[in-house]
């Protein structure tokens, strides 16, 4: 009885998506409702247009951390795009963990849960990339249909952002994404449209437009939390690369705070309710704070 109830809290897999997810989307809807100007440099000002758009690149740059690993949501998600810089995640990650090394890491590394799961190195490295990839023609003016004049800059960031939200709306609403994406021809392409116009929408109602740098800054937050949260599991992830050499005398240290099993008790029955109630609480409170 005792090994059974220890299973329940005790096992060597992180979080599961769903719960990655809706964290990540509660904590900012919470730091909004709580601190309703902390967006404001980013955003322009205090707009709830603006706020869920954020959250939901948030929520889905919770998912983004995974594409080093071979069964993540956000490959199944992305198609061959996702299998593709999947490929390139884990490369990348080896080729990372077996450049920079100590005589005590390994010599053949895990690429999950390596370089992509460091919040000081990895999350802000691939949120600065897709502010740069924002910043190619941002003074160069196109008119696509339906969109209107736009520049090729803030195109690209929609693009980018649509794509990290039907990441996240794949990964947390699945049984929705499923109904759109059912017709095994044309599901797919489907589903990105809905994210897509979702997204542009969205980016429409707000008053003064956003800072082209919103979806990196968006996505640094979504990896961050999702990597804290597998902090939280037996998993463990090298929270404090590269100093843990300074501290550990491994660059590629695990660190985990407690023993949480995916899936289990712990997760399924406190974490995952706790998030949706606090996520619904905020958005409430946004909506009563726009209306004094």
């Amino acid at each position: 009885m005792f090994n059974r109830l220890k299973s329940t809290f005790v096992d060597d897999s992180a979080f599961m998506g769903l719960t990655h997810g809706i964290s990540a989307l509660a904590i900012v809807l919470a730091l909004t409702a709580f601190l309703p100007n902390w967006l404001d440099w980013a955003l322009g000002d205090f707009n709830l247009p603006g706020v869920l758009l954020f959250g939901l690149v948030v929520m889905g740059g919770a998912f983004i951390c995974d594409l080093d690993n071979t069964s993540a949501t956000a490959i199944s998600a992305l198609g061959p795009l996702g299998k593709g810089l999947s490929i390139v995640f884990r490369g990348s990650s080896s080729a990372m963990q077996t450049l920079v090394r100590t005589k005590r890491d390994a010599s053949e590394p895990n690429p999950h849960r390596g370089f992509w799961h460091t919040p000081l190195v990895g999350a802000p490295l691939l949120g600065g990339l897709v502010i740069l990839l924002g910043r190619v023609g941002a003074n160069t003016y196109f008119t696509p249909p339906l969109i209107g004049e736009i520049t090729v800059g803030n195109f690209i960031t929609l693009l980018l952002a649509s794509l990290i939200i039907h990441v996240g709306l794949s990964g947390v609403f699945v049984k929705f994404m499923k109904k759109i994406k059912k017709n095994p021809l044309i599901g797919d392409l489907l589903g990105f449209v809905f994210s897509f116009v979702l997204t542009l929408s969205l980016f429409a109602m707000i008053p003064h437009g956003m800072n082209g740098w919103w979806p990196g800054l968006a996505l640094t937050i979504g990896m961050i939390i999702h990597i804290l949260g597998d902090w939280f599991t037996t998993a463990g992830v090298p929270l404090l690369f590269p100093f843990s050499a300074i501290l550990k005398g491994k660059f590629w240290w695990t660190f985990r705070l407690t023993k949480i099993k995916a899936g289990g008790v712990v997760e399924k029955f406190i974490f995952v309710p706790v998030f949706i109630i606090v996520a619904i609480v905020s958005v409430l409170m946004i909506i009563g704070e726009l209306a004094m």
